[in-house]
């Protein structure tokens, strides 16, 4: 069993890194003229609209809004954007207690401390077992890197780790 879920975990990672991999072009960064307040001390929950092929993914995996997904951030407290920081990007099957955006806490107190900026990605509703599916979690999570990277435009070439659980 250990030896499957090992398999359908790096089949998601490699599903949602590829394209960062491959140099696949994403939306130009955030206008200069939207100002963005960010705060070290909590988790930020920012709700974007997603681009049509996310969009579509969502679609496809039952997503209640696929024009829209939630993004959760964490910034450790000395952040600064022109200094190269490691990323976590956490993520969970669906379970309806507890999203994405809830289960980031377990990583996020200890990642911040040692100065990891911590993300996570999410349909939006969160979907119920039934309806949570690979392509969901596949298009939520290109959106959170898409969304870090109109934010924060030198995190392409930041280490990025992974960590999550199912079940």
């Amino acid at each position: 069993m250990w030896n499957r879920t090992r398999k359908n975990f790096a089949a998601v990672v490699l599903i949602v890194i590829a394209p960062f991999l491959a140099g696949a072009e994403s939306r130009p960064p955030a206008s200069s003229d939207h100002h963005l307040e960010l705060d070290v001390r909590k988790t930020n929950i920012l709700q974007v609209a997603t681009t049509a092929d996310e969009a579509l993914l969502l679609a496809q995996g039952g997503a209640g809004q696929p024009e829209v997904a939630l993004i959760g951030l964490a910034l450790p407290p000395k952040f600064n954007a022109r200094e190269r920081t490691p990323i976590l990007f956490t993520s969970v099957t669906g379970d309806p207690y507890q999203s994405n955006i809830k289960e980031m806490e377990v990583y996020r107190k200890q990642a911040i401390a040692r100065g990891w900026i911590v993300v996570t990605g999410q349909p939006h509703p969160w979907p119920d077992r039934s309806r949570d599916t690979v392509t969901g979690r596949q298009a939520a999570a290109r959106a959170a890197f898409r969304t870090l990277g109109e934010i924060i435009p030198a995190n392409r070439n930041w280490p990025t780790a992974f960590a999550g659980f199912s079940g």
